[in-house]
């Protein structure tokens, strides 16, 4: 899971209800190296690469302040929404799928 809505302090707390393990998670010191993956994720999430978050991260749940429609690659399951937030679950779309496979 991925939290771009709350702090990392908040994030780290909310882990503690829903249990999933959440990607860049609360370390005292971020090393370099740390910080330019962290970068790359929310390069993805800003350009609606969502499908490069699932198969390069494999993030498969994403909490978020914006609607989210017709991404390519994905499928975009609404499980929570409310005006605030919504939690998204990321899944492979069949039809990509398919053309990887067939190539």
């Amino acid at each position: 899971m991925i939290d771009t809505v709350n702090s990392k302090y908040l994030a780290l707390y909310y882990q503690t209800i829903h249990e999933l393990p959440m990607a860049d998670g609360y370390i005292a010191r971020t090393p370099t190296s740390a910080w330019e993956e962290v970068e790359k994720k929310y390069y993805a999430i800003n350009s609606r690469n969502y499908l490069d978050l699932l198969e390069s991260y494999q993030i498969n749940y994403l909490i978020s302040t914006a609607v989210i429609e017709n991404p390519y690659g994905v499928t975009m399951t609404t499980i929570y929404d409310t005006p605030d937030l919504k939690l998204y679950a990321i899944e492979k779309n069949e039809l990509v799928s398919a053309e990887i496979n067939s190539r």
